[in-house]
């Protein structure tokens, strides 16, 4: 992929192909600098969301509070790919005192195979996941595990059920 990239570089002035996040993520790969994706031209893509996600993370770490006025413990739910990401969020986090946050990678039973997004995680699924889990007093979903604007999973469960279960 390099060399085809350095040739369209040449070529058109412009790399014209992106290895998706998932590429990245998946074979560990360091996630290159925002100079790489010209602009962010294919987001919707998934290609640069983890860039600017470790960007924002950066610019957040500066500004965060050294403790809090109200504690609260959180555990966030995510899919297996980004768990690395959100362990990073959460030890950012845990630096703040009366802040305990811990993370929980969901494994897609529902689908199966290699699918191991945020997206695709079903509530069954989450609950599976978090019952041997030590769970915090409040669990934060990404909105991507719901129906765009509903509160419902991808298996029919309903947040409301999801929390009934937990």
């Amino acid at each position: 992929c390099e060399a085809r990239r350095a040739e369209f570089s040449r070529k058109l002035g412009t790399r014209f192909v992106y290895p998706s996040d998932e590429f990245y993520l998946n074979t560990g790969a360091e996630i290159p600098a925002r100079s790489h994706y010209e602009g962010f031209p294919q987001l919707e893509d998934g290609v640069g969301l983890v860039r600017l996600f470790l960007d924002d993370l950066e610019k957040v770490r500066r500004r965060l509070p050294k403790a809090t006025a109200t504690p609260g413990s959180y555990t966030f739910v995510t899919g297996e790919i980004a768990l690395p990401l959100v362990e990073r969020l959460a030890e950012t986090l845990n630096r703040i005192e009366g802040v305990r946050v811990n993370v929980c990678a969901v494994h897609n039973w529902f689908f199966e195979g290699n699918i191991n997004i945020a997206g695709l995680v079903v509530g069954q699924d989450i609950v599976r996941a978090l019952a041997d889990f030590p769970v915090h007093e409040t669990v934060v979903l990404p909105s991507v595990m719901l129906r765009d604007g509903e509160e419902v999973f991808l298996d029919e469960m309903t947040v409301d059920q999801l929390e009934e279960r937990l």
